[in-house]
């Protein structure tokens, strides 16, 4: 199709301009999924959380049963050294040698 001559009184638009409407509309449709989306990462978040703290469970409750396997079915004792909550057994091996290389850890930030 050919173009309209100069002369005709109509002036051909430039193939790679865009208008400010069609850029604000553009910002407003992406702000619209940002918004949408922004609430489903949150749920993704929390439910990696979840799954996080279910592992550091199964671990420790591994770490558990193997130790009571190897003392005649008893627990380390509940003595707390130190301020941490469950480190201390980790730390001086008294069930960290029962995970397998695996830690039990903070869940990310």
């Amino acid at each position: 199709m050919p173009y309209p001559s100069p002369s005709s009184g109509t002036t051909r638009r430039g193939r790679g301009a865009f208008t400010l409407v069609e850029l604000l509309v553009v910002v407003a449709i992406i702000a619209v999924l940002v918004a949408l989306l922004l609430p489903v990462l949150a749920g993704a978040r929390r439910s990696a959380l979840d799954v996080h703290c279910a592992s550091n469970v199964r671990q420790l409750c591994c770490g558990l049963l193997a130790y009571s396997t190897e003392n005649r079915g008893k627990f380390p004792p509940n003595i707390v050294y130190s301020n941490s909550r469950f480190d201390w057994w980790v730390d001086d091996e008294r069930i960290g040698r029962f995970l397998r290389g695996r830690s039990i850890d903070s869940p990310p930030a």
